[in-house]
């Protein structure tokens, strides 16, 4: 009878090593482009080429196949969160540029949450100042009978 070869069980726990540490890697490198980062730096903090780091997020990318919107939101508030603390600390103090980079992060967070009622899309002369221009036109144009109108706007 022949004797068969057993398996290196070091080998098997060897390779087990490696499939482990590149689904680390690849989840880091993920993690990374979450973050917004761009390959050409992902690669070399983990020790591969940028080439590399763009075949580990994809092949991450067509395994999840699909991802539902919930979580794709989740992903873009966090985002927001996490930029929003790196400038908290400034807009309080009263730094007017972190102040207006607070202000469109958080308007950024409403229209991603929907809380915003549907607009109409924007016309020339709508808001206060087109609103006020129109009225001023048509009173004009009543009051002066058959004349044209003025587009002169008077102050209230």
């Amino acid at each position: 009878m022949r004797a068969t070869k057993e398996k290196n069980p070091c080998k098997r726990k060897s390779a087990s090593r490696s499939i482990l540490s590149t689904e680390l890697v690849r989840a880091k490198a993920v993690e990374m482009k979450l973050a917004g980062r761009p390959y050409s730096e992902i690669g070399p903090a983990l020790g591969l080429s940028s080439v590399r780091a763009f075949q580990l997020v994809r092949e991450a990318m067509q395994e999840a196949v699909t991802v539902p919107a919930s979580e794709l939101l989740q992903v873009e508030l966090e985002r927001l969160d996490r930029l929003t603390s790196a400038v908290w600390a400034k807009a309080i103090a009263g730094d007017h540029g972190e102040i207006d980079m607070v202000l469109k992060l958080m308007d950024r967070r409403a229209r991603l949450l929907g809380l915003y009622p549907q607009q109409e899309p924007a016309t020339p002369g709508v808001g206060v100042f087109g609103s006020l221009a129109r009225a001023s036109i048509s009173v004009e144009f009543v009051e002066a009978s058959h004349e044209e109108p003025s587009l002169e706007l008077e102050a209230s």
